[in-house]
């Protein structure tokens, strides 16, 4: 999630956004892509031009202002193959709800939001208390803890410096946002998962935006216990930032789900100033959850400005900029 307090350009002017500048995002974040089909979710993004739910060579778009009450964002596929891609309404943040939730309960962890960076997502079921268990989702792994933030306080806009952030193994899936049949009685249904406009109430076909999104990210129209494991990776970034590669900047930013020679260096160089990144709970060279918390709490006691995202400042302090290519 970007903090425009952090921001070097925000600005809600119109850009297009196309398969190459989804590609400059992964060159500047140092992500890898696995398979033909990329999810993306763009927080606070809003389609100015374009059509929903078809593959398109591109599409205008603009910041958003987010309220927890609509679909204030996108979530798209990126086919890498005939680089198009195909965007749908949807939701990256907890429904307002949820969020007076966590906000009456701060001992506990209700409502988070997923921080931006590359995830590994599969095909399984999204599992609702109550109600029957939504198959042909996509589940974010579990295998290792994230860096999720939330909010104590009323803060439509979700700004970082007003967050606090959590290491922990979240349910954040990607599934439908029962827009219609409303099972809660609000507009979408997520504490934090990645919500797409449309519906599914087993045993019925998903409907709407969702199930179109299923289909053109190669499921079948009912899902299958065959697709059941199947790998995607989601890439979830703020329309700012796309703005901002936009506009030409070229700056790395190194985050969950960086990979390379420089994500080894970020975690060593924190190892020595930070005893609390143990190499047990890391593989050097891939960003994790422990990697941003660690470096979270360094930019805190540094005077940085603290997301847990590596910045070309953040690596100057830690005495490895010279290795850093444009």
């Amino acid at each position: 999630m970007r903090d425009t307090s952090n921001a070097s350009s925000v600005s809600f002017e119109p850009f297009t956004l196309s398969s190459a500048l989804l590609a400059r995002l992964v060159e500047s974040r140092h992500y890898q892509l696995t398979g033909s089909i990329v999810i993306f979710g763009i927080r606070a993004g809003k389609l100015l031009e374009g059509n929903y739910g078809q593959w398109l060579t591109s599409a205008k778009i603009v910041e958003n202002s987010l309220d927890g009450e609509h679909f204030r964002c996108l979530v798209g596929l990126w086919n890498l193959t005939t680089h198009k891609i195909a965007l749908f309404p949807a939701s990256t943040i907890p429904h307002q709800f949820w969020q007076e939730k966590q906000i009456d309960a701060p001992e506990k962890r209700i409502a988070n939001f997923l921080g931006t960076g590359a995830y590994r997502y599969i095909v399984g079921a999204h599992e609702p208390d109550n109600r029957p268990f939504e198959e042909g989702a996509f589940r974010l792994s579990r295998l290792q803890p994230v860096f999720a933030w939330r909010f104590y306080q009323q803060d439509p806009q979700y700004l970082l410096r007003n967050g606090k952030p959590t290491l922990s193994v979240v349910n954040d899936h990607i599934h439908s946002a029962q827009s219609t049949t409303k099972p809660s009685g609000i507009s979408f249904s997520s504490a934090g998962c990645q919500v797409i406009q449309g519906d599914h109430t087993p045993p019925n076909l998903p409907t709407g935006y969702y199930q179109i999104f299923r289909i053109l990210s190669g499921q079948s129209a009912m899902p299958s216990p065959l697709e059941v494991g199947q790998e995607y990776r989601y890439l979830l970034t703020h329309v700012s930032d796309l703005a901002d590669i936009a506009a030409g900047d070229q700056e790395i930013y190194l985050q969950q789900g960086s990979t390379g020679y420089l994500v080894r260096l970020l975690q060593e160089a924190l190892m020595k100033k930070h005893h609390d990144l143990n190499e047990d709970f890391i593989d050097k060279g891939y960003f994790n959850g422990y990697t941003a918390m660690a470096l979270y709490e360094f930019q805190q006691r540094e005077g940085l400005i603290a997301t847990g995202i590596a910045t070309y400042r953040d690596l100057k302090k830690l005495g490895i900029e010279s290795l850093i290519e444009y």
